[in-house]
């Protein structure tokens, strides 16, 4: 991995000895960008993709050996604020071709919807920067109108904003380069285009080789629409590991590039990055090169390694409790070798015994020698008895570090449930309590409607109370307008009718009675009453004191020529006897 980091660098120093000629697209030309300071392709990559909590550099000599300086350099510091916003803070200067522009960058990211496996995250760059002609040595022709380069130095704001959503491991980016213009100038033309960009990518977990912790596969797919050039596009794919990352692209205007760079001690990172000019109009010029350095001051990182590296101890505890519980067959073999080499050196031992006692001579020594070895051997007894308490203790000690250690990560576990369930509770309350807001906005919403409604309709049966008042009252004047014309009216009796004419008749309403019939007995009233009603007619009455006859009458009318009306016509033919008019004249 050295050797090859070492030959790409050699490359690096070796490559491009022509200088540039085409002229460049006025865009970062960060398109290679892909894990630290990434934020200056998408804002949003700043929360994630750069890696937070670190401070990187990346700096790019275009068309140009290494020698020379620099085209773009970027210095910044990521930081995350909390779980779901970042910021990136940095200085940045880059060589259009025709200006060099210097000042910094404040970037801010936030993800505000983050549920299951979704996430949208919206950002913001703030790039501020002086700019000024990249040649000094450049003198204007007063015949030549370039307004670009009138102005001379001046100071830019610019706010480009980004946005990304993220499904799973599948990433929509979206974002705008030479963005909103903060401080308005109508002389401000150079870099005055709008660029967009779009990137889609994907990641795709990976298991390599032991110790390459984190290894993901990401292909991904970018187009930049330029103002005043044309649209760019482009593949990039990464290859990353917790110790080393490859990386390989193509871009349809700056040609194919391929890069690769190493992580040492988890925090120091190092790259490079060669891109070969391939189009026809470019095939004159150098290659071009970018370097990458990363710190990473990564807290929670370290946290996990802590963690990590309290586990190794807890396993290490349970693979050496099992060592002891279950003796391998190498130890068991190792027992049995000792065990018949003590009982050959006891045996040899009684032998001596037994040649000493043989030996009169030697019997003082013999004595001196068994009660020696019997010291020994009780000293040996004793040093067993004290190893094997001492091993009982060790693996007793060694068992309640497991279990204490176990006892204490199930706690961490239930407390971070603890944790999880509060904080869903008190969303949920939250939640709860918009939800009664909101319900209570709608049923007074609804109560004012319905009490709108209600005075409307009150309104409305007051105005139709009224009408029907007016209607009543116009309904009486002119009955009592015909009233009026009734008793002035003058009938002239025609030849054989009958016809009968009174002023007033017992409290009668004036006008014409279509008399059936007239009765002094009131049997024959009655049951004259009851045929009419059985024929389906509605037969009306009335008694007069003057005569005490009860005379029975069809309909009243106002008008003469109506009562002739309906006698000629027998009532319409629905009685077909023989009737006349009886006229109540009035006061």
């Amino acid at each position: 991995m050295k050797r090859l980091f070492c030959v790409f660098l050699f490359l690096f120093l070796i490559d491009g000895l022509r200088s540039q000629n085409v002229v460049l697209p006025e865009d970062l030309r960060q398109h290679n960008l892909t894990q630290f300071n990434a934020n200056l392709l998408n804002p949003t990559f700043s929360i994630d993709v750069n890696r937070p909590n670190a401070i990187s550099l990346w700096s790019r000599w275009q068309w140009q050996t290494i020698d020379g300086d620099p085209t773009s350099i970027f210095l910044s510091y990521t930081g995350n604020i909390n779980e779901v916003s970042a910021f990136n803070v940095g200085f940045l200067q880059h060589n259009t071709g025709t200006f060099l522009n210097t000042g910094g960058v404040l970037n801010y990211a936030r993800s505000i919807i983050s549920e299951n496996n979704l996430r949208l995250i919206f950002a913001v760059n703030l790039i501020g920067f002086q700019q000024e002609l990249a040649d000094d040595r450049f003198v204007m022709d007063a015949d030549l109108d370039l307004p670009q380069l009138q102005d001379g130095n001046q100071f830019l704001l610019r706010l480009n904003p980004g946005v990304r959503l993220e499904i799973n491991d599948f990433d929509l980016a979206l974002s705008l380069e030479n963005g909103i213009n903060l401080i308005s100038a109508e002389s401000v033309a150079s870099d005055s285009g709008k660029n967009f960009v779009g990137i889609i990518s994907n990641d795709f977990p990976l298991t390599l080789f032991s110790g390459l912790e984190d290894a993901f596969l990401r292909p991904a797919l970018y187009v930049k629409t330029l103002a005043n050039a044309d649209t760019q596009f482009g593949l990039n794919t990464l290859l990353s590991t917790s110790k080393f990352w490859l990386q390989g692209g193509y871009n349809n205007f700056y040609g194919p590039s391929v890069g690769l760079g190493g992580t040492f001690a988890k925090s120091f990172s190092i790259g490079g990055l060669l891109e070969f000019p391939t189009d026809a109009t470019l095939r004159d010029e150098s290659s071009t090169f970018e370097l990458v350095l990363s710190y990473h001051f990564d807290s929670v990182g370290k946290k996990k390694e802590t963690i990590g590296f309290e586990n190794e101890q807890v396993d290490d505890a349970i693979e050496l409790k099992e060592t002891v519980d279950n003796p391998t067959q190498q130890e068991q073999s190792e027992n049995r070798s000792k065990l018949l080499e003590e009982q050959q050196r006891e045996k040899d031992s009684l032998d001596n015994v037994a040649k000493a006692l043989r030996n009169a001579k030697v019997r003082d020594s013999l004595n001196q020698t068994r009660i020696a070895m019997e010291q020994k051997r009780v000293q040996d007894s004793i040093s067993q008895a004290q190893r094997r308490e001492e091993a009982k203790l060790e693996s007793q000690r060694r068992n309640d570090s497991i279990v204490a250690e176990q006892q204490r990560i199930e706690k961490q576990r239930q407390e971070r449930q603890q944790r999880i369930a509060k904080q869903q509770r008190e969303k949920d309350s939250l939640e709860q309590v918009a939800q009664e807001r909101r319900n209570s906005a709608i049923r007074d919403s609804i109560n004012e409607v319905r009490m709108a409604a209600k005075a409307k309709r009150v309104r409305d049966s007051i105005a139709q109370v009224q009408q029907a008042q007016e209607e009543a009252l116009m309904t009486e004047q002119k009955r009592k307008d015909s009233i009026a014309a009734l008793q002035e009216e003058d009938v002239e009796v025609q030849p054989n009718e009958k016809y009968e004419e009174v002023r007033t008749a017992d409290g009668l309403e004036p006008g014409f009675y279509l008399i059936a019939n007239v009765f002094g007995t009131k049997k024959y009233f009655e049951s004259f009453m009851k045929s009419l009603q059985d024929k389906g007619l509605q037969p009306k009455s009335f008694f007069r004191k003057l005569n005490g006859y009860n005379y029975v009458y069809l309909e009243r009318y106002n008008t003469i020529d109506e009562a002739r009306r309906a006698r000629d016509t027998n009532f319409g033919g629905k009685y077909p006897d023989k009737t006349w008019i009886f006229r109540v004249r009035g006061e």
